[in-house]
């Protein structure tokens, strides 16, 4: 009788220990999904569902006890797509994340408007410390600086550009 409960206590317990051991294939599974959903080009969506089979595959068979041999490695490895390199954790994030969908066209405006903006982008040269500016006191000493060359801008262009009966001192 001792030993026929020791033999379920045993049996049962085993199970219990197999689906606590493949929660990494689960999650790899879950999170391989959660990339899919994302969308992609076709060609990618291709790859991520041979991907998703071969994971799923590998989950169902620890489920049901078959793959024994490791089961802490990956066997899929996710490669960057134009040089079959492993991927960087920055590049795997990056497919994380939703592409943004625009419904509208992008503007720019610039300071000014027309020929006199066409004038203002030659006429105003950006300061190498402003290139990469380093902190923001830095920051707004190259916006203080962009602001008076565009006082100074102005002023001549109407000086240069005004009709010939208005006269500006």
């Amino acid at each position: 009788m001792k030993c026929l409960i020791f033999i379920v206590f045993l049996l049962s317990s085993y199970s219990v220990y197999a689906k606590q051991d493949c929660t990494r294939e689960y999650n790899n599974l879950k999170s391989h999904q959660k990339v899919m959903r994302n969308g992609g080009s076709s060609s990618r969506m291709a790859q991520l569902a041979k991907e998703e089979h071969v994971i799923a595959s590998e989950y169902q068979d620890c489920r049901s006890g078959k793959n024994k041999a490791s089961k802490n490695k990956n066997t899929i490895k996710k490669q960057v797509k134009s040089n079959n390199r492993p991927a960087t954790k920055r590049q795997l994030s990056f497919s994380k994340q939703k592409p943004i969908k625009y419904t509208r066209p992008i503007s720019f405006s610039g300071r000014f408007k027309g020929e006199k903006q066409v004038a203002w982008v030659e006429f105003y040269e950006t300061p190498n410390e402003c290139l990469k500016p380093k902190s923001t006191q830095a920051f707004a000493k190259c916006m203080a600086h962009r602001d008076e060359q565009a006082f100074i801008f102005d002023k001549r262009w109407r000086n240069n550009n005004a009709p010939p009966s208005i006269k500006i001192n």
